[in-house]
């Protein structure tokens, strides 16, 4: 019953068409999401695994063939595909790490120089991946993906794409304090997303002339511009809050007067 209600509901069906549909994305939108987490040596890595997995094909069929049906659907049916691009991603990775643990066995029966040269250069590749990772995802200097960030030798060059596509980032801007802070039985406005703000805001978004807010988000999440929106209306206006972080005032909330 549940399940024909979903199926039924209009929101979904339009949901539904705008993700899905005959002929897919080009690659260049795939490869902006993936090395928009995984840039560098990663795609190389991986390519150069599951090549090397089609040569123990026996032994890696399975997963070499999950990667091709899921990279083929995504392509070819998923009109936005985003993040969804990890349904292959994982086989990839599986099948890549298949492919050199195969090769480092293979070599290990040919050579013990070999064998352990390849233990060492797999440990360093891995090793680079580490850090890349904790640059991306731990070290938080830089909030954004988008942002360029030095990671050892390489300086990747800020990203420029027409979709917001990230998860997993930090991005803090008080908004559990200013749900304190405005009265419910008012309203507010901010330059940050609806939808980010209604999370954690009681009060109605919008706007009431007898009681109003105005939140102003030091570099929203839905902008890479430093401050996108005035507020016109912060003239005749008393600061009410400030969330600040390192020493830098990242969100101020006004009461209109």
């Amino acid at each position: 019953m549940n399940k024909w209600l979903c199926i039924s509901n209009p929101g979904n069906i339009e949901y539904l068409n705008k993700r899905v549909g005959i002929g897919g994305r080009d690659l260049q939108s795939h490869l902006f999401t993936f090395e928009l987490y995984n840039p560098v040596i990663t795609l190389w890595f991986y390519i150069i695994g599951l090549a090397v997995s089609v040569i123990f094909i026996k032994k890696t069929a399975p997963f070499v063939l999950w990667f091709i049906f899921n990279f083929l659907v995504i392509k070819f049916f998923i009109t936005v595909p985003k993040t969804h691009i990890y349904n292959y991603v994982l086989p990839l990775l599986i099948s890549s790490g298949l492919g050199y643990y195969y090769l480092i066995q293979w070599l290990k029966t040919k050579s013990k120089h070999l064998y352990f040269l390849s233990l060492l250069s797999l440990g360093i590749v891995l090793i680079l991946l580490y850090i890349q990772s904790y640059h991306i995802f731990v070290d938080n200097t830089k909030e954004y993906p988008w942002d360029a960030k030095k990671i050892l030798w390489y300086k990747n060059e800020p990203f420029a794409y027409n979709e917001v596509i990230t998860f997993g980032f930090p991005h803090k801007r008080g908004w559990k304090e200013i749900d304190k802070i405005i009265d419910p039985s008012c309203t507010y406005i901010t330059n940050e997303s609806k939808s980010i703000s209604q999370i954690y805001v009681r009060a109605k978004y919008g706007y009431n002339n007898s009681c109003h807010y105005v939140v102003a988000v030091k570099r929203p999440f839905v902008s890479k511009l430093e401050n996108p929106t005035p507020f016109p209306q912060r003239k005749k206006s008393s600061i009410v809050y400030k969330y600040t972080h390192s020493g830098k005032t990242l969100t101020t909330v006004y009461k209109i007067n």
